[in-house]
C-alpha cells in the first residue's frame, strides 16, 4: 500500500478511505450485531468502501449468509458466536495450512469479514464495522 494517495487501495475492486466521513461513527462497539451481509456492505459503503465484486454465495457453509465484496473481502452472517468461531477456525486452517499465509478475520458476535491476509484492511474495517481483528500466523 505504499505510495497511495487519498483512499487506501486494497485492489482494483475496493478502496477504504483513510478516515471515514463524519456521518459514520468512528468507533463502533465490539459487540455490534448485523442482520444481513447487505447491512455489513451498506455500512462499509457509507464509509467509502467499494464492493465492486459483490456476489452473494448460494447455500454457504458455516454461515446463514455469505457474500464476496472483492477478491480480498468476504462478508458473512452467522447463527451465533460458536458458528463465528467455527468459521474463523476453518479460515485459519485453509489459509495457514493449505496456502501458507496468515489469516486475518474481523469478527463480531454474529458476523465475520475474511480479509485474506490484509491486516490493514481489517483494521480499517474494524473502525467502520466494530468487532475485533483476529490474526493467525501459519
Amino acid at each position: 500500500m505504499s505510495g497511495c494517495v487519498g483512499p487506501a487501495q486494497l485492489s482494483d475492486d475496493v478502496a477504504i478511505p483513510s478516515a471515514p466521513p463524519s456521518s459514520v461513527p468512528t468507533t463502533p462497539a465490539v459487540n455490534v450485531r448485523y442482520s444481513s451481509v447487505y447491512d455489513l456492505r451498506d455500512r462499509a459503503e457509507r464509509a467509502g468502501v467499494t464492493c465492486a465484486g459483490w456476489d452473494v454465495v448460494a447455500s454457504p457453509t458455516r454461515a446463514i449468509e455469505r457474500a464476496v465484496c472483492t477478491d480480498q473481502l468476504t462478508f458473512a452472517i452467522h447463527t451465533d458466536a460458536s458458528q463465528v468461531a467455527e468459521s474463523v477456525e476453518n479460515i485459519a486452517q485453509v489459509t495457514n495450512e493449505l496456502l501458507g499465509q496468515r489469516s486475518v478475520v474481523l469478527v463480531g458476535p454474529n458476523w465475520s469479514v475474511n480479509c485474506s491476509d490484509d491486516v490493514t484492511a481489517c483494521e480499517q474495517l474494524h473502525g467502520i464495522l466494530g468487532g475485533e481483528v483476529e490474526t493467525r500466523e501459519p
